[in-house]
Order: structure tokens, then C-alpha cells, then sequence
């Protein structure tokens, strides 16, 4: 098992509609992304596991571990060396053969690790492809989210995905309309936004969202057979309503982009990472728009998710 030279890969992730919701069961939309983590692992006799991980060319994490105590001897960033130690440990129970040597694993974002399009999920999902483990089983004993990022992770096509009482979630692939893409950009805010604390926060919430769970799986499916921009819009900012009485928060087009002609809806969680935008104009208007405000970083949806 330990022995050789093994390359795995994984999907980002943008979750399109069920933020906060697909946490309690709501039918949530989801699409796999362009862009992904490889992680490549040698086996060596160091007796040492020697970690670096590169975004893009650069490399942002670098540690290195006992292999049998999987204790930390050097790290450029502790808290992320620790968070990495608690999932090797876990993984350890899955498959103590992984650890009998030393090795070297490098992993490679072909993101910036500041876009949030999965570069913690990525990495699970990674390592339970190498421990030859259930990777929602793993994922869900290291965090607190929904999993719908490890259902991208290894898929090829959008997905509904629906959280279960269980590690098996329902994931079911459907048909996005094409034309509908041509209309769709990813902004970028320029924040980065700690998800998993984030939802550890909102679930101590404890509040019942059965209506909340109701509406948001009815728009998810709508918009599965929406084909106008028009009415994609509507649903978008009735989506953004709802999400907004749930965080008792302002919507963002409301709070910082009144003026612009369409949607915009933040994705994720609320306050980083991307921003979707649907306008009826082309990208003529919609990026000036968003650049007059800073944010350079605007994806064409088609372009960016696999479909």
C-alpha cells in the first residue's frame, strides 16, 4: 500500500443554491469546477512525512511529521499544521499501513487558495482516495459541513444533492441549460471566508428551518428546469430573501450592488469568497460594472464549472 509513486485528484466545488439549508436536508444545487487539487505521495525510508503544498506554482504550506507519532516537527503555519495532523490521525485509523515509512506528498492547487473553491474538500477527498476509504465517512468524522463539496469532488457533471441522516447522501445529476450559462459570472470578493467555523456557528443556532428547508428545495428545483434569464433572476433574489431572513442579514445586491441589473446572490458562506451574477447584458456590461468596485476576478460561469 505505502509503496511507490500514487497521484490522485480531485473537483472544486460552487454550491449554487442551499447554502445554510442543504446543512438541515434541503435539495441544494451544486457544480464541480475547472479547477482542482492533485496530490502526489512517494513512500520513502525517512521514517518522516515531509508535506508541502503549492498553490499554483507557489508553495503557501510546508510541514513535516514523525511517521509513527504523526507529531509535528516543523510547520510554516501551526494551525494549519495541526488541522492536517488531525486528519492524518484520523486516517491513520483507517489504514495504519499508510504510515509505515516515511513519504513525501506535495499537493497543487490550480486555484489561488483564497478563491475557496475547495481546497480543504479536495484535500479529504484526496486522502481518503489514498487510505481507499468511503470518502463521506471520512469527511464527515473531520467536519461539520454538508459533503456536497465531496460529492463534486468526484463528479463530472452538476448535481442535487441532498444530506441524509446517514454518510450516503442522495446525489442525483441533472441537465443544466446552456444558454442560461452564457448570463452566469463569478465575482470574486476578494475575502476569504472560514466556512467550517461558519457552520459550526450557525448549527449551534439550533433554529427550525422546516419552511426554510421547504422553499429553498422548491427553487432548487426550479431553477433545474428554468430556461429565461428573467426567471432565473427572480428565483435567485427570492433565494437571497430567504437566506437573508434565515442569517438576519442583508442581502448583498441590496446591501452593496443596488444599482446593478440582475441578481446578485453570494454563494457560500455569506461574506466571502464568490459572488454569482445573472444579467440579461453581456459581460460588455457586467464587468465594468464589478471592476468599478475593485473586483477584477470575474469568471464566465460556463467556463469555470463541468457540465
Amino acid at each position: 500500500m505505502n509503496t511507490g509513486n500514487k497521484s490522485f485528484y480531485s473537483n472544486g466545488k460552487i454550491l449554487l443554491t442551499g447554502e445554510y439549508m442543504v446543512l438541515f436536508g434541503a435539495r441544494a444545487l451544486a457544480f464541480p469546477v475547472v479547477y482542482g487539487q492533485e496530490m502526489n505521495v512517494i513512500a520513502n525510508d525517512s521514517k518522516i512525512i515531509n508535506w508541502k503544498a503549492y498553490s499554483q506554482n507557489n508553495i503557501w504550506f510546508y510541514a513535516e511529521y514523525e511517521s509513527d507519532t504523526l507529531n509535528i516537527i516543523a510547520a510554516s503555519d501551526s494551525e494549519k499544521a495541526i488541522f492536517l495532523q488531525n486528519l492524518l490521525k484520523k486516517l491513520l485509523k483507517k489504514n495504519k499501513s499508510l504510515f509505515e515509512k516515511g513519504i513525501s506528498v506535495t499537493t497543487r492547487t490550480n486555484f489561488p487558495v483564497e478563491w475557496g473553491l475547495g481546497s480543504s474538500s479536495t484535500l479529504i477527498n484526496n486522502l481518503a482516495q489514498w487510505a481507499e476509504t468511503d470518502a463521506f465517512e471520512f469527511f464527515f468524522s473531520v467536519s461539520s459541513g454538508s459533503g456536497y463539496d465531496i460529492a463534486c469532488a468526484n463528479a463530472t457533471n452538476p448535481i442535487i444533492y441532498k444530506r441524509t441522516g446517514n454518510n450516503y447522501p442522495e446525489i442525483q445529476r441533472f441537465d443544466f441549460n446552456n444558454e442560461l450559462m452564457k448570463n452566469m459570472y463569478l465575482v470574486y470578493s476578494g475575502q476569504k471566508k472560514a466556512t467550517e467555523q461558519h457552520v459550526k456557528e450557525f448549527l449551534l443556532a439550533k433554529k427550525n428551518h422546516s419552511r426554510d428547508i421547504i422553499e429553498i428545495s422548491a427553487i432548487s428545483d426550479e431553477i433545474v428546469s428554468c430556461n429565461k434569464v428573467s426567471e432565473l433572476i427572480r428565483l435567485i433574489e427570492n433565494h437571497e430573501e430567504i437566506t437573508g431572513r434565515v442569517l438576519l442579514q442583508i442581502p448583498v445586491k441590496q446591501k452593496n450592488f443596488d444599482r446593478f441589473e440582475g441578481a446578485v446572490k453570494s454563494l457560500g458562506a455569506w461574506g466571502g469568497d464568490f459572488y454569482l451574477a445573472v444579467s440579461e447584458n453581456d459581460s460588455d456590461y457586467v464587468q465594468p460594472y464589478f471592476e468599478q468596485f475593485g473586483l477584477t476576478t470575474i469568471l464566465p460561469f460556463n467556463k469555470t464549472v463541468l457540465y
